[in-house]
């Protein structure tokens, strides 16, 4: 190993023992992406939504996941070290798990989600939105030519983006308690229920933000 050490070039180190590592994990992480956003997409389809809706986009996650994985296992030379990449992988991973609860929620209780709940159409815009922003940050990461102040744009507007969100859901409790239409516990679980759980994907995805800050602070 040492002799082969002694006539390797640093590129063809890097060749070896990172580069094709390093674009793997950036292609799954491109991948775990693509089927969040294609899941978030899907909500605008609101109380017609069914959980099968989104077992594709899961399944394609959860297989960049592992290569991820098996990608950090790998490497040697990472370019983003191997904490930040994994806890992104994962976080990514969450978001798409989270609309699948969302979808597998609507389906459930879709009798008691008609007319679907202005919050709720709030919330989904919410994050909708942050993802949106999310996709552009994580290929403003990914491709090698960071702008710090176009990450620190985008992060900002996908924190900003759970901040309302948390507003939204607390309000749009708070109401709910108050009307005296609502008689039905079932109704109020729907749409208390499919609340938080739109809420928690915008904190996965300020999760998601804050990791690739950090990563970007690496690069700089």
């Amino acid at each position: 190993m040492r002799r082969l050490l002694k006539y390797l070039t640093l590129a063809q180190l890097r060749a070896t023992f990172g580069n094709q590592e390093n674009a793997e994990i950036a292609a799954q992480l491109r991948e775990l992406m693509s089927a969040a956003r294609n899941s978030s997409n899907k909500l605008s389809r609101e109380s017609e939504l069914r959980e099968s809706d989104m077992v594709g986009e899961e399944h394609r996650g959860d297989d960049a996941l592992q290569r991820v994985e098996e990608a950090l296992e790998r490497g040697f030379n990472v370019r983003f070290g191997k904490a930040d990449p994994t806890r992104l992988a994962h976080e990514l991973d969450d978001v798409i798990d989270g609309i699948r609860g969302v979808a597998r929620h609507i389906e459930t209780y879709a009798k008691f989600l008609n007319p679907f709940p202005d919050a709720s159409r709030e919330l989904i815009k919410a994050v909708q939105l942050g993802i949106d922003n999310l996709d552009h940050l994580v290929d403003e990461v990914l491709n090698g030519r960071i702008n710090r102040d176009r990450v620190k744009q985008y992060a900002d507007v996908i924190i900003d983006l759970e901040s309302r969100a948390d507003v939204i859901r607390a309000r749009a409790e708070q109401a709910l308690v108050a009307d005296g239409s609502v008689t039905d516990f079932r109704a109020f679980l729907a749409i208390t229920g499919l609340n938080d759980l739109l809420e928690r994907v915008t904190d996965h995805s300020k999760h998601c933000a804050v990791n690739l800050l950090s990563i970007a602070r690496q690069e700089a």
